[in-house]
């Protein structure tokens, strides 16, 4: 697969199982600077202790390599959150601030009087004009995996979100998922670690947390075990948070990751997975469905739960970013946007029985009683996308 600069960047992941456990994955990301290049990660279950990960990323200095880390819990004991006092954000670098979350976490910060360093791919003059000429924010142009450009702009920051990811479903894109999602958060941890960040935000996604059995609500404590059935995409940002919690263990570097659901409002300009089923209604076409429902969230709430968990958040715990009311099962979607567009529901359409993920449904509440994570309406959301479409024809 080429390299990446000087780095060579094949990747090697094993993805059957033993016995209903996936097996080891081995995955060579190249290094990042003078790290070495192998990852190793163990998911799973281990006895019946959920998902204790084992991330091998080469030595530091002297110490060895091999790292537990864990992002479950240990047998029905649940991780246990500190209290401790909000923390203040005096300058904050934000990655991927131009996308759709990026930009309303970017808008949030800014809204609060907190100066914003943000980094993304597209020049300044390439953003909406209202993401461009947000008061307190600088802009730089850059690549996450070449940190050159931009790791310096983190001295002097004391909050970093790292929320810029690659999303695709094409297959001819996996190389690409692997190098942005997980040696890109490596180059950015290891910034934000030489930098002296004090807190660290990690944007996972809802699809790396697991599915209990018997259909239950999946929250923080369930352990990823759908790796064999799992995209690129997912494969992708499960190696990174589990990278991301490697660096917050090994390095003394506070990390807290979140696990957005489907983000719903205006301003989703790509658009994302969700902006385009809303689009396909608008347009008179069904919008493919998860099978098993999906939680969707207003995506200025998403935001604000970024900020939250930087200054409320535990280090090394997880927190779903979503919205109680926010379970929709296909029915409930449509009806929701047929309520908000004042439009028939499209006839089904012929769909293949194999579409993944079957369910993206979440439980918020450790982020609603945490974090005090707000629950704004879910309505209004929705009609807020719709009517920033319509806008756009």
């Amino acid at each position: 697969m080429g390299t990446v600069g000087d780095r060579p960047e094949h990747t090697i992941v094993s993805m059957g199982t033993v016995g209903d456990r996936p097996k080891h994955t081995i995955v060579s990301m190249g290094t990042v600077g003078d790290r070495p290049e192998h990852t190793m990660v163990s998911m799973g279950t281990v006895g019946d202790r959920p998902e204790h990960t084992i991330v091998s990323m080469g030595t530091v200095g002297d110490r060895p390599e091999h790292t537990m880390v864990s992002m479950g819990t240990v047998g029905d004991r649940p991780e246990q959150a500190m209290a401790m006092t909000d923390r203040t954000l005096t300058h904050a670098f934000v990655t991927g601030a131009a996308g759709f979350v990026g930009g309303h976490v970017v808008r949030a910060l800014s809204e609060a009087g907190a100066p914003v360093t943000a980094l993304a791919r597209s020049p300044q003059d390439a953003l909406s004009p209202e993401l461009a000429r947000l008061p307190g924010v600088e802009w730089v142009q850059g690549d996450l995996l070449e940190p050159a450009g931009w790791a310096d702009r983190l001295h002097g920051c004391d909050a970093l979100f790292h929320i810029a990811a690659l999303y695709s479903a094409r297959p001819a894109d996996a190389p690409a998922l692997y190098r942005i999602n997980v040696t890109g958060t490596q180059a950015v941890l290891a910034a934000a670690a030489a930098a002296g960040v004090q807190i660290v935000v990690h944007t996972s996604t809802i699809g790396t947390i697991g599915r209990p059995a018997g259909g239950a609500l999946p929250d923080e404590d369930c352990p990823f075990n759908l790796w064999a059935s799992a995209s690129d995409y997912v494969r992708s940002k499960w190696l990174g948070e589990a990278a991301a919690l490697w660096w917050g263990s090994q390095h003394a570097l506070p990390v807290v990751v979140v696990h957005p659901t489907a983000p719903v409002g205006a301003g989703d300009y790509k658009p994302t997975a969700t902006g385009q089923r809303v689009v396909d209604f608008l347009a008179g076409r069904r919008p493919d469905y998860p099978n098993g429902g999906m939680n969707l969230c207003p995506v200025q709430d998403i935001a604000a739960g970024h900020l939250l968990a930087a200054q409320r958040g535990q280090p090394g715990r997880r927190y779903i970013l979503g919205h109680a009311g926010g379970n929709l099962d296909e029915a409930d979607f449509l009806a929701l946007l047929a309520l908000v567009s004042g439009l028939p529901i499209p006839p089904p359409a012929g769909r293949p029985s194999n579409r993944r993920p079957l369910s993206l449904t979440a439980n918020p509440r450790r982020a609603i009683e945490e974090l005090d994570l707000p629950q704004s309406d879910l309505a209004a959301a929705a009609a807020g996308a719709a009517a920033f479409y319509r806008s756009r024809r």
